[in-house]
């Protein structure tokens, strides 16, 4: 969205090279793991084909995603193969069959996936079924049948599950306790959010003067209680009466903000997330309707199925109201979430994911990712799929992040895959009204008339608004940059938000000139 500054190439990346910038990656935290019944593939140990060349990454042991029409065709037969042959069991899971079907019937054919349940047979109940395993013999019997069988990848909403050196405390933000943040939560450190005051009015809400609003769908962990979101953001988003996403009460980051070890009194790692998010694109577009879905979990893990089914069910959404069947009208998906892809480098590549991206592209929806805070070339998903649909127009918008000062961030990924730039660091916005964590303020005292005195409380968001760092930040901010010019462009009459018939072109205009403003 904004030029790198002067010393960068012409993509805005660090003047080294792919082969030494492409760095291996931190390892999810044991508990992390237990939690998703997730493993980590290891190089060095794992099951390879002849002339595979297989990378770290991060999956699901006990399920794995196929296309629906190769489930029930050659794929399927395979898999079953291979099953028997490691003593496995694989059925297919109800939902998203059901949500096949229904895809199909929104005229989206091709578009349906199965997410397959492994377990053990009788003859080996203790032994943890491994998809990596069974994918990999599955090859080996027919590499062509199984092209489109995919891992569950397990992503990460923030950095790769343990902060790199560029997240940690800044020791220059602590001349004194009086002048400055606490150091352990200084802007930028490892936990990242900060309150901050801000003395704005509350943002407006107008009506579009023509046509209808830009509506932005967020995927994420969901939206918190704040004043500035109130009768903007919605969060009933449903497919035939059931709500999209992870709709559990209990899993909810955005309210109390302390899901994971509850009695430590910390706030997890990305709750806050996706309120920051709505934020973010609320200030890029005060005029845009939110959709505010939840995937990400407390932790900031978010699991590739549910991820990839929230994305189909807003598919059959928009392709309804296109077609004048209810449904949902949809212009702009924002992702903040993230994975290293096992075979990347071959046409192993999750093919799953980029065709439910074609399809969205097909309907007019912009797609915008992160592009990941690890301060590698190596490409990370899925703001690398950067796949046109049918009609060769609507590709994913990946983006970096940029200081205030509009150089590149030392913390963001970079590489021939990233299409543009936001401001990602140091970014103020909006933060559940209802967080206040346990840490204490270092200072607190009574001054003669009383009053009570404190350096700042670290973890008390009762202010509403924080600073926070991240492409997970830069990636809504082009969200909402693209947002807005779909009202401009509406409001020209030359692309009316009304008209269904010109999505694909009018969302391509409004992505084009976005990119063409970041010179």
């Amino acid at each position: 969205m904004t030029k790198p500054a002067e010393g960068q190439n012409a993509e805005g990346q660090n003047p080294v090279t792919a082969a030494r910038a492409d760095i291996g990656l931190p390892q999810p935290p044991t508990e992390t793991l237990r939690r998703h019944n997730a493993r980590v593939l290891d190089p060095a140990s794992a099951l390879t084909l002849p002339g595979q060349d297989v990378r770290s990454t991060v999956y699901v042991g006990d399920r794995c995603l196929v296309s629906a029409a190769g489930w029930f065709g050659e794929s399927g037969a395979v898999l079953k193969e291979a099953a028997a042959k490691l003593d496995l069991q694989i059925e297919a899971d109800r939902g998203s069959v059901a949500l096949a079907e229904r895809v199909n019937g929104s005229g989206l054919e091709g578009l349906g996936t199965v997410v397959c349940m492994l377990s053990r047979t009788s003859a080996n109940p203790s032994l943890p079924p491994d998809a990596w395993e069974l994918l990999q013999t599955a090859r080996a019997i027919a590499p062509e049948a199984v092209a489109e069988v995919a891992l569950v990848h397990l992503l990460t909403a923030g950095p790769y599950w343990s902060p790199n050196p560029y997240w940690s405390p800044n020791p220059y933000w602590s001349p004194n306790p009086y002048w400055s943040p606490n150091p352990g939560a200084a802007p930028g450190g490892a936990s990242g959010r900060f309150p901050v005051s801000v003395v704005l009015p509350p943002l407006p809400h107008p009506a579009p003067a023509t046509g209808r609003a830009p509506v932005v769908a967020v995927l994420d962990s969901g939206c918190g209680q704040h004043p500035w979101l109130d009768g903007v953001v919605r969060e009933d988003v449903a497919l035939d009466g059931k709500r999209l996403g992870v709709t559990d009460p209990a899993l909810d980051p955005e309210v109390t903000g302390d899901l994971v070890g509850p009695l430590d009194g910390q706030l997890d790692l990305v709750s806050g997330h996706g309120t920051f998010i709505a934020g973010i694109i609320r200030q890029a577009c005060p005029e845009a309707e939110l959709l505010s879905i939840q995937v990400t979990y407390s932790d900031g893990t978010v699991l590739e199925d549910e991820l990839l089914l929230a994305l189909q069910q807003l598919a059959v959404l928009a392709a309804d109201a296109r077609a004048g069947k209810g449904g949902q009208v949809l212009d702009v998906v924002s992702l903040s979430l993230g994975y290293y892809h096992e075979t990347a480098a071959d046409a192993l590549t999750d093919g799953v994911l980029a065709t439910t991206f074609a399809a969205l592209g097909d309907l007019g929806v912009a797609v915008v990712a992160s592009a990941g805070n690890d301060a590698t070339t190596r490409a990370c998903y899925p703001a690398a799929l950067a796949v046109s649909g049918a009609t060769g127009a609507l590709a994913v918008t990946s983006v970096g992040a940029l200081n205030p000062a509009h150089s590149v961030a030392a913390y963001s990924n970079s590489g021939d895959w990233v299409r543009t730039w936001g401001l990602g660091t140091n970014v103020v916005s909006t933060l559940p009204v209802t967080f206040r964590g346990a840490e204490q303020p270092d200072i607190r005292l009574r001054d003669p008339s009383g009053r009570v005195r404190e350096s700042v409380d670290p973890d008390n968001f009762g202010g509403g608004f924080g600073i926070w760092s991240g492409t997970s930040f830069a990636a809504p901010a082009v969200a909402g940059a693209i947002a807005a010019a779909l009202v401009r462009a509406s409001e020209s009459g030359s692309f009316p938000l009304d008209d269904p018939a010109s999505s694909v072109e009018r969302a391509v205009a409004a992505v084009q000139s976005v990119l063409s403003s970041a010179g």
